[in-house]
């Protein structure tokens, strides 16, 4: 009998030995954006060298539990895309040890994690960036782009493969594309016809600003007759700085200025990206003025050219959804050239293009498509000619265009519809 009570106490001695030597540790606290003070939703929290983690909730707290013998020193790694990792060392001496409790409470209170910025990349709502091509087609995007950026959209692409140039002046040069000009190929911007006339003749410049380019595409093949029917020779389409499809989380500042030599030409343009919770507001100010045409036999008359392009817009993101509001102002003095048959001492033209735009966007799960966009397109553009040296307007002209489209989008496949309609009218 007393060699049983023995062995029961050699029992209890070595369950409390064991008590001991392990002890159950509840980790917890809050995980705050540093700069806005706000809760951080699904940060990946684990004690490192161990299998233990967890996620912060909603309202940003985490809690996990760590059974382990007695040691100094752990370290708790708090690591999530987009904020720089934080690795906080967790020193089980300097809390009290509960005799009785089943855990020790370690409270981190309010912990915040910075921002971290990647050269200020931008930051995409969604995934879907799979995109199909021809052979045929051509991308000009990134340093490709810049290596190849010019004064126009016509020598911007001259070397690219089966692009040709007709051009009045530089300011009115205009791209040819496999043989095809004017109206048998169209050019667009942001998916949508730029409005001007700059397609039914030869002296009309392209209402656009090249500095403000982030991407042109060469659309040939199948794929062109996703923008009509007037695409027999292909489709040029420009991609602006400012998409609504990107978001940045911090303030965005870009600023370009440049000279060229050949006309003695200055340009600048300021860009602003101003985030507001939920909201972005995209600013952009652009400014170009040239002189004459610089040319092996000398400089060419009544070439000059002064721009100015404004251009404001708002969008409000929500989960899975955008909607996006923009205007933008154009303005373009420029000279034609003199010619023999035509204008002997050359033509001088003013253009004004103001443009508004609605775009939505939303992400869906229908059948096998997952985007939806619907877009509202309104563009005013007018341009007078008058003889050079002279305040005689000879020609006003104006025009209206209205552009409603619906597109339904998958990987593979796109479905949609469009309505087209122009106002042509005189001026003065």
């Amino acid at each position: 009998m007393p060699q049983g009570k023995y062995i029961v106490r050699n029992i209890c001695f070595v369950i409390f030995l064991g008590f001991l030597q392990s002890q159950s540790y509840s980790i917890s606290g809050k995980i705050l954006n540093s700069k806005s003070k706000l809760p951080v939703y699904n940060v990946n929290i684990f004690i490192i060298d161990t299998n233990i983690g967890t996620t912060t909730d909603k309202e940003g707290y985490f809690h996990l539990i760590y059974s382990d013998q007695l040691k100094e020193n752990r370290e708790l790694n708090i690591k999530m895309m987009g904020y720089e990792e934080l690795i906080i060392p967790i020193d089980i001496t300097k809390n009290k040890i509960c005799q009785g409790c089943l855990s020790n409470q370690i409270d981190l209170g309010e912990v915040l994690i910075k921002i971290e910025s990647l050269e200020l990349e931008s930051i995409h709502i969604h995934a879907h960036q799979h995109k199909s091509s021809q052979i045929s087609d051509v991308l000009l995007s990134g340093q490709k782009l810049n290596e190849n950026l010019s004064l126009n959209l016509a020598s911007t692409l001259t070397n690219q493969p089966n692009i040709g140039t007709i051009s009045f002046g530089v300011v009115t040069a205009k791209p040819v594309l496999r043989g095809f000009s004017g109206s048998r190929f169209l050019l667009t911007k942001n998916g949508s016809a730029i409005g001007d006339l700059s397609q039914t003749s030869i002296d009309h410049a392209i209402s656009l600003e090249m500095t403000e380019i982030k991407e042109i595409e060469i659309i040939r093949g199948p794929k062109a007759l996703l923008y009509g029917s007037s695409t027999i020779g292909g489709v040029i389409n420009t991609n602006i700085i400012g998409d609504p499809k990107v978001k940045f989380d911090t303030f965005h500042t870009k600023v370009n200025i440049g000279a060229e030599s050949f006309n003695n030409g200055v340009y600048g343009n300021l860009f602003f990206y101003i985030p507001i919770k939920n909201n972005q507001i995209n600013l952009s100010i652009n400014n170009r003025k040239t002189k004459n045409q610089n040319s092996p036999k000398g400089q060419i008359e009544n070439t000059q050219s002064e721009t100015a392009n404004y251009k404001l817009g708002y969008t409000r993101y929500y989960q899975k959804s955008f909607i996006n509001f923009m205007f933008e102002n154009f303005n373009m003095d420029y000279g034609i050239p003199p010619s023999e048959e035509g204008h002997i001492n050359g033509v001088d033209i003013e253009l004004v293009k103001n443009t508004f735009q609605l775009n939505f966007h939303r992400d869906i799960a229908l059948y096998n498509f997952n985007q939806i966009d619907i877009k509202y397109n309104f563009i005013y553009y007018e341009h007078g000619e008058y003889e050079s040296d002279s305040n005689f307007r000879g020609v006003g002209l104006a025009k209206n265009t209205y552009n409603s489209s619906i597109e339904l989008k998958s990987l593979h496949s796109i479905i949609g519809s469009e309505i087209n309609f122009k106002h042509f009218f005189s001026e003065g």
